[in-house]
């Protein structure tokens, strides 16, 4: 789960974020996700997630 998704609960992925492991082929990030401040270490999102959802309830961390 993208730490976005659950801003009210960020010191549940202390130590969890690290470097991200890259999957081209089933991993997003959108445009959305630009100037987030996690987005060094986000791993973003599984592709598959946004073929069903979209992006509209992206809210990048500030």
């Amino acid at each position: 789960i993208p730490p976005c998704l659950l801003p009210d609960r960020l010191e549940c992925f202390d130590g969890l974020c690290g470097p991200p492991v890259k999957y081209p082929d089933t991993m997003y990030r959108p445009e959305a996700c630009c100037g987030c401040r996690l987005e060094r270490r986000c791993g973003g999102f599984w592709k598959t997630y946004f073929d069903r959802f979209g992006t509209s309830e992206l809210r990048p961390l500030r």
